[in-house]
């Protein structure tokens, strides 16, 4: 009877164990298939990695959306509105331009919609620097590719930012 208990605790033991394991390796194995998706955030977390990012949101910004998806090379998108009369001196802060210096033409790459993976349903609609009217636009293209599209009628800037 001895034997038996030790082969039972044993059993149990090792039961317990592989079913850990189990488990463990079924959460490891999710966190991988997330790995490198889309992730979206809102505001404070937002402006906090905005700010990280380099951008200096002034405080009136509102409707602000930042997601990113990538490993080492990955995209950002980012999204705010501020009120008309403060593009000028944001334009100013930020970029060190004028609304004159910008581009009166949207370059086509910035209708492409952002990627999730099949898992992910985040509304993304936030997302539609194509659908402005008169957009003002500036591209940075060195070890960033970096676009800005203002929407001059609404005060909306769109930022999209490919770190290769």
């Amino acid at each position: 009877m001895k034997g038996n208990t030790k082969s039972v605790l044993l059993g149990a033991v090792l039961g317990s164990t592989l079913t850990l394991m189990a488990i463990g390796i079924s959460k490891i194995a999710q966190g991988l298939n997330d790995l490198g998706g889309l992730v979206l955030h809102t505001d404070q977390i937002v402006r906090d990695r905005i700010k990280s990012d380099g951008i200096k949101l002034p405080e009136e910004a509102y409707s602000i959306y930042h997601a990113r998806a990538g490993f080492q090379d990955y995209t950002t998108w980012i999204r705010f509105s501020i009120p008309l009369e403060n593009i000028e001196t944001f334009l100013k802060d930020a970029l060190n331009l004028n609304l004159a210096d910008l581009r009166e033409s949207l370059p086509p790459e910035n209708n492409e919609e952002i990627y999730q993976n099949e898992n992910q349903k985040y509304d993304l609609t936030w997302w539609a620097p194509g659908l402005v009217k008169y957009p003002r636009v500036w591209l940075r293209n060195d070890s960033i590719i970096e676009t800005w599209v203002v929407d001059t009628n609404s005060g909306a800037f769109y930022i999209c930012r490919h770190n290769y």
